[in-house]
């Protein structure tokens, strides 16, 4: 399965649910492939672990072997270089991939 993740903070801000959203579906359709589920934590702070948000917990007890994540940019999933390792290494060693798009 393909998962996208998205986050947004405020309502003004410039990368929007729904532009991450497409750009996500761009990714997948451009390589022939279908983004199974869209994750998207509205109004959360990046400062908080992606496991400790509502959509990003909902994710990470979706994922299983062969699945893969993807997200925009780096800092919509992670704003601590701790999260998005620890959250990589698990992965990774679970069989998740991840891909960040920018």
């Amino acid at each position: 399965m393909i998962y996208g993740y998205a986050r947004v903070s405020t309502d003004k801000q410039e990368l929007s649910a729904e532009a991450q959203q497409a750009d996500l579906q761009r990714w997948a359709e451009g390589r022939s492939l279908t983004l199974d589920r869209l994750y998207v934590d509205e109004d959360v702070s990046g400062s908080k672990p992606l496991r400790d948000r509502p959509a990003g917990r909902q994710l990470w007890d979706a994922v299983t072997p062969g699945d893969m994540v993807v997200v925009t940019k780096l800092d919509r999933a992670f704003r601590s270089m701790l999260d998005a390792a620890t959250t990589n290494e698990r992965w990774n060693t679970f069989g998740v991939r991840l891909a960040i798009l920018d």
